[in-house]
């Protein structure tokens, strides 16, 4: 922006770095004749950017760091996934891909950092299939049962949490 202020104003509004450019805008006859301003178009612009920047982001993770009593299992991660990605979490066993998806999903508390969804993806929505708990150990379960149990979430029913952990 040539002008500071209308910067920092943006840069306000948006969350933005302020960067300080010069400008320039496609203006419509219609546009023109309806005396359209300067301002009126960098707030068209801006509401533009917001509708398409909410949009294209599922998924965000920033520094997101769990532990289990004193010892850290997932260590500051950060990483966006936006509309259209395919992710694969991919580690060694014990490497603590499953806590991560149970940190995303709400089921483990996060010591810091933060985990935001786009505005049409809703944690509560979302399911979590372990691959195996001491319950499961213990007895068989159906097919049925446990696709059901991957719903649970929706309810606020945490099943596959241990307590030790």
């Amino acid at each position: 922006m040539t002008d500071p202020k209308i910067s920092r104003s943006i840069s306000e509004e948006t969350g933005a770095e302020m960067l300080l450019f010069h400008s320039c805008h496609n203006l419509s006859k219609a546009d023109f004749e309806s005396g359209a301003t300067y301002l009126s178009l960098m707030k068209q612009n801006v509401e533009n950017l917001k509708k398409d920047l909410n949009n294209y982001m599922i998924l965000s993770c920033r520094d997101v760091t769990v532990a289990y009593d004193s010892k850290i299992a997932v260590d500051h991660v950060s990483f966006e996934v936006n509309e259209g990605e395919y992710v694969c979490i991919v580690g060694e066993n014990g490497s603590e891909k499953s806590t991560l998806l149970k940190s995303i999903l709400g089921l483990v508390p996060l010591k810091c950092g933060s985990v935001s969804f786009g505005p049409e993806v809703h944690r509560k929505r979302l399911g979590y299939l372990p691959q195996q708990t001491n319950i499961q150990k213990d007895f068989p379960a159906s097919v049925y049962e446990v696709v059901l149990s991957g719903c649970l979430n929706r309810r606020g029913l945490k099943p596959f949490l241990q307590q030790s952990r």
